[in-house]
């Protein structure tokens, strides 16, 4: 079992050691809120809709059709009061910083915990919150994936979070990007 925010999980399959990381596709997803950095989608989406291919939902997640942020219709994760969601595998190397997402929340506190556990860990490790405005898509913060003490590429998942706490929590997410800055273009100088 695997633990994540203190919580045991059951239902989190074994991760594989290590593999090579391919080169991913790069976009600007943020650009509408001033980020021009280069990003490469996570597993089990697709832009501007969650699939969930391949993810694990719990605690009454699910992907429901809502309006995005664009305006259009599309498929998002819902993350009630107790809910999570662990990713499929993903490859991470030191050259992968920061993951980041458009989410926004409809009550409660606001956002999601991110926890992210690396195939040489047995247990989930808190990155900290995806942060959203109350009732407004946004961008949410950028959220360090902890990448540094990497020495080799390594399969990961992550864990998002929605606290149990009883204040009727329920947040929202889509584009769950990953920042591969040492891939990023060389005219992209901005920060966020």
């Amino acid at each position: 079992m695997l633990v994540a925010g203190g919580a045991l999980l059951a239902a989190t399959p074994t991760i594989a050691s290590t593999t090579p990381c391919s080169t991913p596709a790069l976009s600007q997803p943020f650009l509408p809120w001033g980020d021009s950095h280069q990003y490469t989608l996570a597993p089990g989406q697709s832009a501007d809709a969650f699939t969930a291919s391949g993810w694990t939902l719990l605690g009454g997640a699910k992907v429901i059709e809502v309006r995005l942020a664009d305006g259009r219709t599309g498929r998002v994760l819902d993350l009630p009061s107790g809910a999570s969601a662990i990713s499929p595998q993903v490859c991470l190397n030191s050259s992968d910083p920061t993951a980041r997402a458009i989410v926004r929340t409809l009550s409660g506190a606001g956002g999601v915990s991110l926890d992210v556990s690396y195939a040489s860990q047995r247990a989930f490790r808190n990155l900290g919150r995806l942060r959203a405005r109350h009732d407004s898509w946004t961008a949410s913060n950028q959220v360090n994936l902890q990448t540094r003490s990497l020495t080799s590429s390594q399969l990961a998942r992550f864990h998002f979070a929605s606290s149990a706490n009883g204040n009727g929590n329920d947040t929202q997410l889509y584009d769950f990007y990953i920042d591969p800055y040492s891939k990023a273009i060389a005219s992209d100088t901005g920060s966020i």
